[in-house]
């Protein structure tokens, strides 16, 4: 839980993320102005898949606890595991819905992601974004 106060500039931001389970977080963000009494809630998650192990059973994921790195995307513990991506999903109490998806093939990891307001009827698509990244 974290809280953020800018007195210059009004502003007051607090944040809470969990870790639900060891391929899934939850998070929200909660951001008020007191000059001009604007306030926004996000909510948010992800959901991590990882590289299926032979020795798990019934095509199972093992369970060891697991984050996802933003270059590498590789378990926390230093595990033979790297996760193969990440699914990551958001919507704001002004009906902005985000979407993105974090993967990994060998050395390139690929972010593909979309932003959209759900108030605009006839073009509700705001940003349309991809990242490529190769690492040595």
């Amino acid at each position: 839980m974290t809280l953020t106060v800018a007195p210059l500039m009004g502003q007051i931001s607090t944040s809470y993320a969990i870790k639900t389970s060891p391929y899934s977080a939850f998070c929200s963000r909660f951001d008020f102005n007191l000059y001009s009494y604007e306030s926004e809630l996000v909510v948010g998650c992800e959901l991590w898949q990882l590289r299926r192990s032979p020795t798990s059973k019934n095509g199972a994921f093992p369970l060891s606890s697991t984050s996802i790195s933003a270059v590498g995307l590789t378990a926390s513990k230093g595990d033979s595991e790297p996760a193969t991506g990440v699914l990551k999903a958001r919507v704001s109490s002004n009906l902005d819905v985000g979407f993105a998806w974090e993967g990994r093939f060998r050395s390139v990891v690929f972010s593909l992601g979309a932003t959209l307001d759900l108030l605009k009827a006839n073009n509700p698509v705001k940003k349309i974004g991809f990242e490529m990244t190769y690492t040595a």
